[in-house]
């Protein structure tokens, strides 16, 4: 607070950008962009307090705010499964970092364990323009 000087941000659309924009990437650069804004835009109301995302801890009777979380609760399981896709994802970003800072064997290292991860849990092997098809075709429904 007491410093004035700015801080050099890098704009998160243009972050996005240079991570569609790998070679390595197996879909179109638009949807890999847009992609990773859906799945921001999803997340960031459990990380900036939204109110749709803070009433989920609220229920019960009589009705409260279960800030310790709700043992039982319909939703437990379905963060469970996504619990893997946020740790896949934090270790495809990794990769994405060491890939553009020409660090090949820490590049090589992480996506060993990417494939290991694949191997352990086979949903996340399947094929990214197979997933993103069907997605399409639902929404055109």
């Amino acid at each position: 607070m007491l410093s004035a000087r700015k801080r050099d941000r890098v704009p998160r659309p243009k972050l996005r950008a240079a991570l569609a924009g790998l070679q390595e990437n197996v879909i179109n650069p638009h949807d890999h962009a847009r992609i990773n804004e859906i799945i921001y835009d999803a997340f960031s109301g459990y990380v900036h307090g939204a109110y749709p995302h803070i009433m989920e801890l609220f229920g019960g009777n009589p009705p409260q705010y279960h800030m310790a979380g709700m043992l039982g609760a319909s939703r437990i399981q379905e963060w469970q499964r996504q619990l893997i896709h946020y740790a896949y994802r934090g270790v495809l970003g990794a990769w994405y970092v060491a890939k553009r800072l020409g660090e090949d064997g820490i590049a090589a290292d992480i996506f060993s364990l990417r494939n290991d991860m694949e191997l352990r849990y086979p949903q996340l092997a399947a094929n990214p323009n197979d997933l993103l098809k069907d997605v399409k075709k639902k929404a055109r429904k």
